[in-house]
């Protein structure tokens, strides 16, 4: 009898002690259940109200340059957001980036699976501004310098657009200096990752002048892998004559170049280029000799076309401020030339073959 007692008594007591440990276990459930509401909701109040300083901070960390930034909007129930006035400061006190609008929406539930999707992003008016301080250095070579952080997790973009701004790019190697405008971009991005090379991308420009069309495919964001498809309409020959030496013994009048330009880029096996271009409308003039007792407008000598074709040629690695190796270089034709002597009016027809 008395063996039977004790054994309902502990069966009584390990009754008792099962339902306390559940009613704990709930309770220990709802806390944690509150508490990540309660989190939650903070976050809901307190992304918004701070994120616009949160991200100065960032970019001022990241850029080591002054931001500001007029208003920052993000919605954590709708995944919208958007950014306005855009300002980043360069060190010599001129603009390096503005921005006056960016705009999209990121998709919720990709967060929790650490992938960042950006359904759409629509970035309205940005400006860059480039400066060369050296033949290899930039304003911007301490950013590129910097090696590549690891990456936290996957990004994905369904959509980018760029509506309109520009780059400009400020030579102070050359005197005088030179300042040379890319404007009126247009980009309309789809299917950019980091999972894949995938990526299509269309965009136009102008380049003081001339039209400049681009079509990349098979892109990857990171590692870096693209395909690009680059022409070129129209440009003014006198531009990239300014970098030819000045003391040479033809000076170019005038001409225009069209050109198309296959561009093969992997972060791992470096970059391939291949390229024609077309000269059109192309008069030389030779220059009066040093020395001579006055000085005579130069001699237009030759005007004409020709076709040059630069073969594929790989450099691996593609570091900047590398310089070519003894002997290394592009394979150029000058497939056609067609040429017309200013003083005979006899034109003439020659293929050539040069490595540059």
């Amino acid at each position: 009898m008395g063996a039977r007692a004790s054994r309902s008594r502990s069966s009584r007591c390990l009754g008792i002690l099962g339902i306390v440990t559940r009613h704990r276990l709930w309770l220990a459930l709802a806390l944690l259940v509150a508490t990540i509401t309660l989190l939650a909701g903070a976050a809901v109040g307190l992304v918004p109200r701070y994120a616009r300083q949160l991200l100065v901070w960032q970019l001022q960390s990241s850029t080591g340059r002054p931001v500001t930034l007029a208003a920052v909007d993000v919605s954590l129930a709708t995944g919208e957001f958007s950014v306005r006035g855009l300002r980043v400061r360069d060190r010599d006190g001129g603009p390096l980036a503005e921005l006056d609008r960016l705009e999209g929406r990121f998709h919720r539930g990709s967060l929790l699976r650490l992938h960042l999707r950006v359904e759409r992003l629509a970035l309205t008016n940005p400006h860059l501004r480039l400066v060369r301080v050296a033949p290899n250095r930039f304003n911007i070579s301490d950013l590129l310098d910097r090696p590549a952080s690891r990456r936290l997790f996957d990004v994905s973009i369904d959509r980018l657009t760029i509506d309109g701004g520009g780059v400009a790019v400020e030579d102070r190697v050359l005197t005088p200096a030179r300042t040379w405008r890319s404007e009126s971009i247009q980009l309309d991005a789809r299917d950019l990752t980091t999972l894949a090379p995938r990526g299509v991308a269309f965009g136009s420009t102008t380049i003081a002048g001339a039209l400049v069309t681009v079509r990349v495919e098979d892109l990857r964001l990171a590692p870096v892998h693209l395909r690009a498809s680059i022409n070129l309409r129209d440009l003014d020959l006198r531009l990239p004559a300014l970098y030819l030496p000045a003391d040479g013994p033809l000076a170019l009048e005038r001409g225009t170049v069209d050109a198309r330009v296959t561009v093969w880029v992997d972060d791992r096996e470096g970059t391939t280029l291949d390229a024609d271009a077309v000269i059109g409308r192309l008069a030389l003039r030779r220059r009066g000799l040093a020395g001579d007792a006055e000085e005579e407008e130069p001699e237009r000598v030759e005007e004409g076309e020709a076709l040059v074709r630069a073969h594929p040629q790989q450099r691996a690695g593609g570091h900047q401020g590398d310089e070519p190796e003894p002997g290394e270089g592009a394979e150029v034709d000058l497939v056609h030339v067609r040429s017309e002597s200013a003083r005979s009016g006899c034109p003439s027809t020659s293929p050539s073959r040069r490595r540059s």
